[in-house]
């Protein structure tokens, strides 16, 4: 395939290894051969390493299978997910998941790619839903300037958001990068 047909997510064979792709854009700098910067996560090491690929390189996909997975636990270094199909039950490493392993919510299914047969990786949702578990009260005439305030969530992170939100409210937050999203009623 082109290097124009990967996209973020999908799994490639490049320089021998197999990667994962976390990012990557496009970039015609006007002069010159137009290229693809990516941002590739190592498939056996767990390395990030950024690349610039150039436009019209071929690529080889690697051998990938998405599963629908249950979320049931995790003993603080592994997380444990049984396949939805075949009930089969298995674990990812905290190091693999990075920091999408704070947004996994137990009972809920995912969906998991399986590269050559190893969990690689978990697909969460854009926005998740949590709830607010510890918040201090809004300070009258402290909202003149759109103010906001740090508050903690069920799954232990805290997060800035307006002030108007209560402990025991739900709010939906972006997977991508941890912000409030709005309120949940």
């Amino acid at each position: 395939m082109d290097i124009s047909q990967v996209k973020k997510g999908n799994a490639i064979v490049y320089n021998g290894q197999k990667w994962f792709v976390s990012n990557i854009s496009f970039v015609n700098p006007g002069k010159g051969t137009a290229f693809y910067p990516t941002k590739l996560k190592n498939l056996n090491t767990g390395n990030v390493v950024e690349f610039n690929i150039k436009s019209g390189e071929s690529i080889e996909p690697a051998d990938l299978f998405n599963y629908k997975c249950q979320y049931l636990y995790s003993d603080g270094t592994d997380y444990f997910f049984m396949n939805s199909s075949d009930f089969s039950q298995f674990s990812i490493s905290g190091d693999t998941l990075g920091n999408d392993a704070q947004y996994l919510q137990e009972e809920k299914e995912y969906e998991i790619m399986f590269i050559d047969g190893n969990p690689a990786s978990v697909q969460l949702p854009p926005k998740i839903v949590l709830e607010v578990t510890e918040a201090s009260d809004a300070v009258k005439g402290d909202t003149a300037n759109n103010a906001t305030k740090d508050v903690k969530l069920e799954n232990g992170m805290s997060i800035r958001v307006p002030m108007f939100i209560k402990q025991g409210d739900k709010v939906r937050i972006s997977t991508e990068d941890g912000s409030y999203y709005e309120r949940v009623s």
